[in-house]
């Protein structure tokens, strides 16, 4: 029996531990891979909110911004720039057709409006995906015959509407500055 040699295979004992490291490798990659996942989800969304109130305080500042005085009383008063409100703000648009612009919180949808027909009929400017906790303006140097340049702060308190993705709440603030003063 010289030249034959015995092959040896593996036993039932390394296969099962060989299977059972394996499976507990495949578990903790999977678990780490749907982590990611849920953590990428979960970013992706607050990225929307923050693109539609980014969005929304933009578009709400480029128009304020341009607001011109009320000559003819049809709006916020004669000679005035802005009505403030405790729950939003009213103006002259700047277009040539002299719209009396509104934005306002709706404290129970939880969105931002606007109305371009001085407060009428009101459309959202924010989706329902975004809570609105609350919308604060501050105004300085607002009464425009004071010769200051008159500047509103913006205050938006929101949250995503779906607390398993981005239960905390976020502040956001702008200071607008008019830019046609005392026009």
């Amino acid at each position: 029996m010289i030249g034959i040699k015995k092959q040896r295979g593996f036993t039932m004992i390394e296969l099962v531990v060989v299977i059972a490291i394996l499976a507990l490798v495949i578990v903790t990659a999977s678990d780490l891979f749907l982590s990611m996942i849920k953590t990428q989800k979960k970013i992706l969304a607050e990225q929307e909110v923050l693109n539609q109130v980014s969005y929304a305080i933009e578009y709400m500042a480029r128009a304020i911004r341009m607001a011109r005085a009320d000559e003819f009383n049809t709006c916020v008063g004669q000679g005035e720039s802005y009505g403030v409100y405790s729950n939003g703000i009213k103006f002259i648009n700047h277009s040539s057709e002299d719209i009396c612009q509104v934005f306002l919180w709706d404290s129970v949808d939880k969105v931002l409006k606007e109305s371009r027909d001085g407060g009428q009929t009101y459309i959202p400017i924010t989706s329902r995906d975004v809570i609105i906790n609350s919308f604060t303006i501050k105004t300085y140097g607002e009464e425009m015959r004071d010769g200051l340049q008159a500047r509103i702060v913006l205050v938006l308190d929101f949250q995503y509407r779906d607390s398993n993705i981005s239960p905390a709440r976020k502040i956001i603030q702008t200071t607008i500055s008019q830019r046609n003063m005392g026009s």
